[in-house]
């Protein structure tokens, strides 16, 4: 009888080592999830994409601020791109540039669906040269 006590002595303290281990292994993957959300979240408030009838702006930061903006008949070309997980999500980035620079004057980045809003651009592009 005494090595059964012993036995069931040694499986309670596997069984509590397992559940401490557990629960561990559970706040740290909580903590990691909700600090990948956090960052998600302050990022798209910290981004701002703006296309009207004239311009396209991109205004980023919370505290402080920094805009890049391009006139819309100063536009040369509109540049679309999307990896595969974006396109699976349906989302991409958007460079825009003008005759005046080698590189994007604009960069829209992670936007949701960059064709339709590329397509709104061309559009604008075109009824402004007319």
């Amino acid at each position: 009888m005494g090595g059964f006590a012993v036995i069931t002595l040694h499986t309670a303290r596997e069984h509590h080592q397992s559940h401490e281990a557990l629960g561990s292994g559970f706040w740290f993957w909580l903590t990691a999830l909700l600090l990948v959300f956090l960052i998600i979240v302050l990022k798209r408030w910290s981004w701002a994409f703006v296309i009207d009838q004239y311009r396209i702006s991109r205004h980023y930061g919370m505290l402080s601020r920094n805009e890049q903006s391009v006139r819309i008949k100063d536009l040369r070309s509109v540049a679309l791109q999307q990896s595969l997980w974006q396109r699976l999500l349906g989302m991409g980035d958007l460079a825009f540039y003008s005759a005046g620079s080698a590189d994007a004057e604009v960069r829209f980045f992670g936007i949701a669906r960059p064709v339709y809003w590329r397509d709104r651009v061309y559009d604008a592009m075109d009824q402004l040269k007319d």
